[in-house]
């Protein structure tokens, strides 16, 4: 059984013939048409451009992007130099904080400083091992 002869049997062809009518009555809009004029279509633009740049700001500065839109932002404090996984639960991470680098240990346990208050050489590079 196909799928139309199913619908047919189902709703009935006068049911059928409905829809069908209805479908052909339906036209396209033609632009020359008394109805939406084209000033009312870019003012509803305008409206939803406002709307998604609110919506931008609102959300930069919610995940912390910063509300400064226009001043320069401020320096950050707080940076993650490296990380590396040692086991899928554990992972080790080098953090700077002003002028200190961290070593941190986390786990599933927690996390624990490793190497604290050690201040980086300006000057210096580390030398491979």
């Amino acid at each position: 059984m196909t799928l139309l002869s199913y619908i047919v049997r189902r709703l009935g062809p006068l049911t059928l013939a409905l829809i069908a009518a209805d479908a052909a009555a339906a036209r396209p809009i033609i632009a020359d048409e008394p109805g939406i004029s084209a000033w009312r279509v870019v003012g509803a633009l305008l409206v939803c451009v406002v709307i998604a740049i609110v919506a931008a700001l609102a959300l930069r500065a919610r995940m912390g992007g910063g509300g400064q839109i226009l001043l320069r932002p401020a320096q950050r404090r707080l940076q993650l130099i490296e990380t590396i996984r040692l086991t899928p639960t554990s992972s080790l991470a080098l953090v700077r904080h002003d002028a200190r680098e961290l070593l941190i240990l986390t786990g599933p346990q927690g996390a624990w400083v490793l190497a604290p208050g050690s201040t980086p050489d300006a000057g210096s590079e580390a030398s491979p091992a």
